[in-house]
């Protein structure tokens, strides 16, 4: 299994790609932080995840301060 990628924008700006290691099976999970470069205070912000590799799995996506 190879390692995965994935580009991440916000707010129509790309901000950075991300190497997503293999953990070898669906049901192994991983932690990935990303600099939130480009929010905006408030609402209003779109956050785009795009695959620009081999296959990948998110569960969930958290927003941190």
């Amino acid at each position: 299994m190879r390692d995965a990628k994935v580009g991440v924008s916000v707010n129509g700006e790309n901000v950075v790609e991300v190497k997503l290691p293999a953990t070898r099976g669906w049901p192994t999970y991983m932690t990935v932080d990303v600099p939130a470069d480009g929010l905006k205070r408030g609402s209003g912000n779109t956050i785009r995840v795009e695959g620009l590799g081999d296959r990948f799995h998110i569960d969930y996506i958290q927003v941190l301060q």
